[in-house]
């Protein structure tokens, strides 16, 4: 099984890239997304994550807290590596049991999407790495757009992220000047389906 990370900071438009693959029959595992899921399915990660941020870090119905857990760990690199202690472990244990999932299917290629896959040592459980580069003023642009944050929230969020990446990664320009399905299927080796030009 071949399997793809994709990364990038955010606003590059990893989420993009990634559904280019599932249209094209690839699964992919979006770790931020099971990360968050995980703070809340997971009874060892709550507690945990209650033991280091407080009882606030979680609502009454039981869902995260994010702006209290946002304003609490990005300003504070200690409890933002504290808390990537935490929520790392239980992500790289839940993609490998995915993995497993998409091997007993016959599934040939998977990706796994994570803004902190090098953070978060995931790098070593994939066979690629491709990076979604964007200019800086795009990202911020979409991101705000995305998240309905400022934009000193979403630089905050930048301040945190890697910017500098290993010569074996493989790069992705999502500048709107070049196809982005082209880069992505050009990367596969993969013939176009669904209609996409």
């Amino acid at each position: 099984m071949k399997k793809i990370g994709i990364t990038g900071g955010i606003g590059s438009g990893k989420s993009v890239v990634s559904q280019i693959l599932r249209i094209n029959g690839i699964p992919v595992y979006d770790s931020d997304s099971r990360a968050k899921a995980l703070q809340v399915e997971n009874k060892e990660v709550v507690a945990s994550v209650k033991a280091l941020l407080g009882e606030e870090s979680y609502l009454t119905d039981g869902s995260l807290n994010k702006p209290y857990i946002a304003q609490k760990i990005f300003g504070d690199k200690a409890l933002l590596a504290a808390m990537n202690a935490i929520v790392h472990p239980a992500v790289r244990h839940d993609f490998n049991a995915w993995v497993e999932t998409q091997k007993n299917n016959g599934i040939e290629t998977i990706g796994m999407e994570s803004a902190l896959l090098y953070q978060a040592g995931l790098e070593k459980t994939v066979d690629e790495v491709w990076v979604i580069e964007s200019p800086l003023e795009m990202r911020i642009g979409r991101a705000i757009k995305r998240d309905k944050a400022n934009r000193e929230q979403i630089e905050a969020r930048i301040r945190n992220q890697r910017t500098e990446w290993p010569e074996s990664a493989k790069i992705i320009y999502n500048d709107e000047r070049e196809s982005l399905i082209k880069q992505v299927l050009g990367l596969l080796n993969h013939p176009l389906k669904g209609g996409l030009e």
